[in-house]
């Protein structure tokens, strides 16, 4: 599971994300900035952000890469002023 927020914890839908390794499994962030995916990571896959909406950016690493068997990943991305 991916939960994207902001810099005041809020969180923000439509951010299109994926996760990768041999190939890449993308998805987007919901209501909640929440996208499960349906996969188990393993050493070597990395979380990368796709695409952030309009009025945000991200100032994080390109590539997160993953522990085996990790479950949960926050990303902050910061909003426009």
């Amino acid at each position: 599971k991916v939960t994207v927020v902001d810099q005041n914890g809020d969180p923000v839908k439509g951010v299109m994300i994926q996760v990768c390794k041999e190939f890449c499994m993308p998805g987007m962030t919901n209501e909640e900035g929440v996208y499960e995916f349906a996969m188990e990571i393993e050493d070597g896959h990395k979380l990368q952000l796709s695409k952030a909406p309009e009025g945000y950016t991200y100032e994080g690493e390109a590539d997160i890469y993953l522990e085996p068997g990790q479950t949960e990943y926050t990303m902050e991305l910061k909003k426009a002023e």
